[in-house]
């Protein structure tokens, strides 16, 4: 991070890659913050803006401001850096020092029209179809053909291969993992899917896409357009007509 008096400004980066920005301005009380307090804030400032993709997910806050920490060290906290802290609390995240000459963001402090802290996230996570074909995903649905009556019909698999518990189908170059009917479990795929950090909440044309890519079922693409109608980020989010 670069101390400035005139705002905050952040970078969400996953796998080196920056996939986000955002920027705002201090109010007239918040430039007479003290520095530390004043990059506090920064962190606060993107923690709220990617709330959705940051919480319940661990991930590194990497800023060049050694005394980042100094709120632990104060006996007694005002108000204000008690909400800072409890709000932090909320995020799975560690603290890493980094050189300002080696920030990502760098160049955005050096704006004129910016004047910001950079604040770089760094996201420690795979993609949400490589975390939900390698997590415990792939036992529920090892688990859910045991509970559908579809897959003990040998007729119905003849068409796919079994791998490690796990029946495959095959389309074109794609190996899609076929999934039991279980109306929670496919729930879940979805909504990994849906909530990827690098696409955002998408909608149901490319979260048909992302789901297809590893998985599949017959009413695949009815499940999804009814999960993100139910998105209530989503649905928020659409302009007024």
């Amino acid at each position: 991070s670069d101390a400035s008096l005139q705002g905050s400004g952040a970078v969400l980066v996953q796998n080196g890659r920056p996939i986000a920005f955002t920027s705002k301005k201090f109010s007239p009380a918040e430039r007479g913050y003290t520095t530390g307090e004043q990059e506090l804030l920064a962190i606060i400032h993107a923690l709220r803006e990617w709330r959705c993709y940051l919480e319940g997910r661990p991930f590194v806050v990497k800023t060049d401001h050694k005394p980042l920490t100094f709120l632990q060290g104060v006996p007694t906290l005002n108000r204000r850096q008690a909400r800072w802290l409890e709000y932090m609390a909320r995020f799975n995240f560690t603290w890493e020092h980094l050189s300002g000459s080696l920030n990502v963001a760098d160049a955005l402090s050096r704006h004129p029209s910016l004047h910001a802290v950079i604040l770089s996230v760094v996201t420690r996570r795979q993609s949400a179809a490589s975390e939900v074909t390698t997590s415990g995903f792939a036992q529920r649905i090892v688990q859910g053909y045991a509970s559908d009556s579809w897959f003990k019909d040998a007729r119905n698999l003849e068409p796919y291969k079994q791998e490690r518990g796990l029946w495959i189908r095959t389309d074109g170059e794609r190996r899609q993992i076929v999934v039991p009917n279980d109306d929670l479990l496919r729930r879940d795929i979805l909504a990994r899917l849906h909530k990827d950090p690098l696409a955002g909440h998408v909608g149901v044309t490319r979260l048909v896409e992302l789901a297809r890519r590893n998985f599949w079922w017959s009413s695949l693409a009815q499940d999804a357009a009814r999960f993100v109608q139910q998105c209530d980020d989503c649905q928020r989010s659409k302009p007024l007509s």
